[in-house]
């Protein structure tokens, strides 16, 4: 599952995008501002990071740049309704995944958002050793299978072992 981080100082923004995303099956955490982004931040890691541009605290600029260094490998994306005019050239020399400028059409950043998604999961495959651990880890958790998880895991273990 994809964890987002929402950083936009609008609440109706935010509750809209939170529903919006929420209903597309994404996790999202959602924040006021760049200092509270900021310590979400520092007690969670984050897949992907959507941020306003123009916020009172921080702009988005400075939250990519302190984000990065505690969310090195999340995905940035900058939204905004009051763009200067050197903000596109400002984003691409943050090297964003992208931006958009408020309002914009819900449909193709969904589309967006999914591709994040999708490019993740390709990064972030498993080995069939950590695919069996999860496997394993999750059978234990269910009722009636944690005695029955070790004869299993040997077995499969063995299967990998053999080529």
């Amino acid at each position: 599952m994809l964890e987002i981080l929402l950083v936009d100082d609008d609440e109706l923004v935010r509750q809209s995008l939170s529903m919006l995303l929420g209903h597309e099956g994404f996790r999202v955490s959602a924040a006021r501002g760049g200092a509270e982004a900021l310590e979400m931040a520092r007690q969670q890691g984050f897949d992907l990071v959507i941020s306003d541009i123009r916020m009172p605290d921080m702009d988005g600029f400075e939250v990519v740049r302190q984000l990065r260094d505690l969310q090195s490998d999340a995905h940035f994306v900058l939204i905004t309704g009051y763009a200067s005019e050197d903000a596109p050239v400002q984003a691409l020399r943050l090297k964003l995944d992208d931006y958009f400028r408020k309002p914009f059409d819900l449909n193709f950043f969904l589309e967006r958002i999914r591709q994040f998604r999708r490019s993740r999961k390709q990064r972030k495959g498993l080995s069939a050793e950590q695919a069996l651990e999860s496997f394993t880890a999750w059978l234990r958790r269910r009722p009636g299978f944690s005695d029955k998880t070790d004869p299993l895991e040997e077995r499969i273990g063995r299967a990998l072992d053999d080529p």
